[in-house]
């Protein structure tokens, strides 16, 4: 009778075993970062440690040739007293009208220089969009030009907070500083109630990075252990084996039995993920692949729920999927596979996790889904009706503007530069002035053989149409026009755009020969003059393209100063400084009737030089090439005129 017992029980025994050996490929919780809420922030930039596989060494695991487990050190961001984060930054959440008042400090050491914080993806002034021109010298506080603090006039999405500063983006958001923000209305959005909104209940970041490690070799008794000691975060990384979500590799999220809400944002340098969510991690039907459903994108909500077998997210882009854990135990735990044997080659990729210390994993998985978390989370169904209204409307627009995205001879990294309409970027120079409150319609072509997701700061844009390889779907080249899809079905070659494009985006993935249309109004905070510090970005996300030259800037002037009937400064007794970025020196451009005094000082107010410069009426010179790098103030002194302008030293 025993031994009849045991053979009945023992299929059971080994499915149980067999269960618990898979769980364990993926032993580290996932959190969420601690969410910020308030009007006022006040936070940091500052070296810490992490680690990236917390509960590795707790673990008797085969294969634990490599060791993961030891802090390592980092970049993140922390409110003093209030959050503890290693890595990355807290979610800042934020509710649509409110005025926003920040205090960010630089506490980076001095070896990481300067810094800046973007949010990407938010309709702001240009002084305070956080780009390349707005740095945040060491020990210094961002009030520079002016302390940042504006009202939200974005509607309901998912937003994110970045290092981007000139040359050294990859670096520093590679190290860990970067963040998500949550923009959110609860008495206005009328999906609020419908969808999962308790964040970390029911509503979760996904922040998915690729990560690399330098290793060195640490005797312990008879054995020798590979054992990481740094990122590799340099501004040419590489192409990372790692996958982190939130901070942690080969990760478990505890989830409710319920509907959830995953607000994906690909925060890597380099990498597309191409993912599907599966019961197990070498599933090749996409019939057995779980539903997911899309909601938002970049800029907001999608006009209805779609389901989605799979999904493309490229660096920068934000998707946020509904998926139904409803009636499911902790048994039945799901996985994000990545499809990487699906994705074309022109697509920045690759595995899941690996190498080492439980080598890729099968399906090239990189996280799992537990439905055991004792939170409690509200019932709730996939809506099927109307999510928003986002109608494209193709009148009005009063500018055309055609850019190719290309490389320099070689390309980049075998000593050539990705290009914008064949140029680099160059922080004194302007590539397009928009008028504010104007609709453009802007064509991006990319020539090259790498796919680049294209991004854009300050607007939302819609996508009108798209022709060529889009998605993972590629097209005989041979035949032109085979897909060309567009926001209308007008004739046989014209397809209707793939949900993912159907909302507003400020990121999207343009692969290797094929070409987006996209218009945008440029609304709100139009800039009293054209000065390249008041510049916006437009940029190739891949941040290691970023950093090597593939970006442009623009700036957005009310309409009197492009058409001439505002007054030009030097008529009005200011001057104008040039260039901006400066080398060697800088000229001063105006009318002065009297003698005057030029004092250029830096940010901590200490003066590094003063010259005495006669009336005049035209241009004088300044030689600067004595002094350090880095942001000046100067400070014209004439009579009763005194005029401060920020000038870059490079």
């Amino acid at each position: 009778m025993k031994t009849t017992l045991l053979k009945r029980a023992l299929p059971v025994i080994l499915l149980l075993l067999l269960h618990q050996a898979w769980a364990q490929k993926f032993f580290n919780p996932i959190s969420s970062p601690p969410s910020l809420k308030g009007t006022t922030f006040t936070f940091k930039a500052h070296e810490s440690a992490a680690s990236f596989s917390p509960m590795q060494d707790t673990l008797n695991l085969k294969n634990k040739d490599t060791n993961n487990a030891r802090m390592i050190p980092t970049l993140c961001y922390n409110q003093t007293g209030v959050t503890n984060m290693g890595y990355l930054g807290p979610t800042l959440i934020w509710r649509k009208t409110d005025s926003l008042n920040f205090n960010i400090s630089n506490d980076l050491p001095p070896s990481e220089g300067e810094t800046t914080v973007h949010w990407h993806g938010v309709n702001l002034p240009s002084d305070m969009d956080g780009g390349p021109h707005e740095m945040i010298m060491p020990g210094m506080m961002w009030d520079m030009p002016v302390k940042p603090a504006f009202r939200i006039i974005d509607n309901v999405q998912t937003v994110w907070y970045h290092s981007h500063v000139m040359d050294r983006t990859t670096e520093q958001v590679t190290k860990g500083l970067a963040g998500m923000i949550i923009l959110e209305d609860p008495i206005n959005d009328p999906n609020w109630a419908v969808l999962p909104h308790q964040y970390d209940t029911n509503d979760f970041p996904i922040v998915i990075q690729e990560k690399g490690f330098n290793y060195t070799n640490v005797i312990k008794g008879n054995d020798t252990i590979v054992t990481a000691t740094s990122m590799q975060a340099g501004n040419k990384p590489g192409t990372n084996p790692f996958t982190l979500i939130n901070g942690v590799m080969n990760g478990y999220l505890q989830v409710p039995a319920k509907l959830v809400r995953l607000r994906f944002l690909n925060g890597s340098h380099r990498k597309s993920f191409y993912v599907a969510v599966t019961s197990n991690r070498t599933e090749t039907n996409t019939a057995n692949f779980k539903n997911m459903y899309l909601v938002a994108t970049d800029g907001g909500y999608t006009d209805s729920a779609y389901a989605m077998k799979t999904m493309l997210i490229s660096p920068g882009e934000r998707m946020e999927m509904l998926v139904d854990f409803t009636g499911m135990s902790a048994t039945d735990t799901l996985y994000l596979r990545n499809l990487v044997e699906r994705m074309p080659l022109d697509i920045v990729q690759g595995n899941g996790n690996g190498p080492a210390p439980l080598k890729a994993t099968p399906g090239h998985a990189f996280m799992a889904f537990v439905p055991n978390s004792p939170k409690q989370a509200p019932t709730l169904s996939v809506p099927t009706g109307q999510l928003s209204s986002n109608p494209v409307v193709l009148s009005d627009t009063v500018r055309s503007r055609y850019k190719v995205l290309g490389n320099s001879a070689g390309g980049s990294g075998t000593g050539g530069f990705w290009t914008i309409n064949g140029d680099t970027m160059d922080m004194g120079r302007i590539d397009d002035t928009v008028v504010v409150n104007t609709k453009e319609k802007w064509t991006i072509y990319n020539s090259t053989n790498i796919a680049h997701p294209f991004h854009i700061h300050k607007v939302q844009f819609q996508v009108v149409e798209y022709i060529g390889n889009i998605g993972v779907d590629s097209i005989n080249q041979s035949v032109p026009d085979t897909f060309r899809y567009n926001v209308t079905v007008p004739g046989n070659k014209l397809f209707p755009l793939p949900p993912y494009l159907r909302g507003y985006k400020d990121d999207v993935l343009v692969r290797a020969g094929s070409t987006m249309t996209f218009i945008a109004k440029f609304d709100f905070y139009g800039d009293t003059e054209i000065d390249t510090m008041n510049g916006f970005m437009y940029h190739c996300h891949i941040l290691t393209h970023e950093d090597h030259a593939m970006m442009n800037q623009f700036v957005v002037v009310n309409a009197d100063v492009l058409l001439g009937t505002k007054k030009d400064k030097a008529s009005m007794g200011s001057f104008t400084l040039f260039p901006n970025p400066a080398g060697n020196m800088i000229n001063l451009k105006g009318v002065s009737e009297q003698a005057g005094t030029i004092r250029i000082s830096d940010l901590l107010g200490r003066t590094l030089k003063e010259e005495s410069v006669s009336a005049f009426n035209g241009t004088t010179s300044i030689l600067v090439g004595d002094l350090p790098r880095g942001i000046i103030l100067v400070e014209w002194t004439s009579g009763n005129n005194r005029v401060i302008q920020k000038v870059l030293l490079k």
